[in-house]
């Protein structure tokens, strides 16, 4: 779906329009499916890209408590930037989770950040 086309949506449809390529991301990694997961990245990061654009990218952060472990993922990855303690609060969840593949993902997400972050105060600086 083009940029254009998730223009026409209104704001609450694309969080669940998100959330239902999440859930498909997650079954494709469930079905051992690599391929069809990252078909589906593409169409998370236009919606993403709408909701910025719209200045709505906080409608996601109710996924950060989806029951669904990619949609956890997802949306803290959508959110580090914008709600960076609330989406490491959920990576570091995910990661302790045990839940494969997304805990380690989470995992390695949190080493990016915290390599990314310039002053780091320890490994709890985000609680």
């Amino acid at each position: 779906m083009t940029t254009g086309r998730l223009g026409g949506l209104a704001d609450g449809a694309l969080p669940a329009r998100w959330i239902e390529t999440g859930l498909k991301q997650g079954a494709a990694l469930a079905a051992g499916d690599v391929a069809g997961h990252n078909r589906l990245s593409p169409a998370l990061r236009r919606i993403e890209q709408e909701l910025a654009r719209r200045g709505r990218l906080g409608l996601l952060a109710p996924a950060l408590d989806h029951a669904n472990p990619q949609v956890r993922l997802n949306a803290a990855r959508a959110l580090a930037a914008s709600e960076p303690a609330a989406a490491r609060r959920t990576l570091k969840a995910l990661a302790a989770s045990g839940v494969a593949p997304q805990a380690a993902a989470a995992a390695m997400d949190l080493w990016m950040l915290g390599k990314s972050d310039p002053k780091p105060d320890g490994p709890d600086r985000s609680d």
